[in-house]
């Protein structure tokens, strides 16, 4: 199947709002397998770019389960980082652990071997070309620092792609399903993630999870045990949680 691409960024509040519902109210289990996965790369303190910070409940987490980690978190969405500004309020985040800017991910504006973690969740369909974005975070983040990027695969064909969307999207709205569905059309297959990487120079590794995502990984030369206690969900969740948690 062709890939069909999406708008690199939600422009208007109504598309904000709507994916900030998801993320509160179903998409929950993906951002806290994203947050624990941060957790057991071992960084204690340092750093963290998170690119395309949506409405920033992962990055809240992060800082949550590890008080060391400041987070500098982009998007190209000027109605999608005033969400993540009234979140950050919210859940009530020290000032200065999560650092909300507006900017490019294929032109990031930080020096290179800045950050000791990069990390990108769902965002990479939305760019019609990765590659540019893909050399940044190996410019910007440290020689000895990790990465973790999480997206989607794209099904092998529409009629699997509205299957999952029914299966995996059990509850959504007929909105939230269309956009679930939209953005399995605009992620990548296998084969061109390994393209993008070779092109980008990019050396990660490239991790499975169920039959919906992959991650993009390296982790952290120095990396301290981790003795944080998560957050627990019930038994169900917990073991959806683990199909997507990983980072070690």
């Amino acid at each position: 199947m062709k890939r069909i691409p999406e708008p690199e960024s939600m422009d208007t509040m109504e598309e904000a709002i709507e994916l900030d519902k998801m993320c509160q109210k179903y998409i929950y289990i993906l951002d806290e397998a994203m947050a624990r996965s941060v957790t057991r790369m071992g960084i204690r303190t340092g750093k963290v770019l998170e690119i395309g910070i949506g409405p920033a409940r992962i990055a809240s987490k992060i800082v949550s389960y590890n008080p060391g980690l400041t987070v500098f978190g982009i998007d190209l969405s000027e109605s999608m980082l005033k969400i993540a500004k009234e979140n950050i309020k919210k859940f009530n985040i020290e000032k200065g652990k999560i650092n909300l800017i507006r900017a490019d991910g294929k032109r990031l504006p930080f020096r290179d071997n800045t950050f000791d973690l990069v990390l990108s969740h769902n965002m990479l369909h939305h760019i019609p070309d990765p590659v540019p974005l893909l050399k940044e975070v190996k410019r910007v983040v440290r020689q000895d620092g990790g990465i973790l990027i999480r997206d989607l695969i794209r099904p092998p064909n529409k009629f699997i792609a509205r299957l999952y969307s029914y299966m995996f999207g059990l509850g959504y709205t007929k909105k939230m399903r269309k956009l679930y569905y939209e953005s399995m059309l605009a992620a990548f297959s296998r084969d061109e993630i390994k393209k993008m990487l070779k092109d980008a120079g990019l050396d990660v590794n490239i991790k499975s999870h169920f039959l919906t995502h992959y991650s993009l990984e390296r982790l952290p030369v120095k990396r301290e045990t981790s003795k944080t206690q998560f957050n627990r969900l019930d038994p169900f969740r917990e073991l959806s949680l683990s199909f997507y948690v990983s980072g070690n």
